[in-house]
């Protein structure tokens, strides 16, 4: 697959959220997996994590928490 079929396109804001009952083994699945990295979002840690890809610039691509 080429690079350019597996980015969105310039100016197209895309971001997911993953709901999940584990999130520290969705970091580590998905972090070795796909080679996302993750930040706790916020001072506080408030139970939301941001998701990043790229190694140089990483970006963020989306989110997870804990199902409610």
């Amino acid at each position: 697959m080429s690079k350019k079929m597996n980015s969105p396109k310039p100016s197209h804001f895309v971001w997911n959220e993953l709901v999940t009952t584990s999130v520290p083994a969705a970091k580590k699945f998905y972090s070795s997996l796909l080679g996302w990295k993750t930040k706790a979002f916020g001072k506080n840690a408030v139970g939301y994590t941001v998701i990043f890809k790229g190694k140089d610039k990483p970006r963020g691509i989306g989110g997870m928490m804990k199902c409610p």
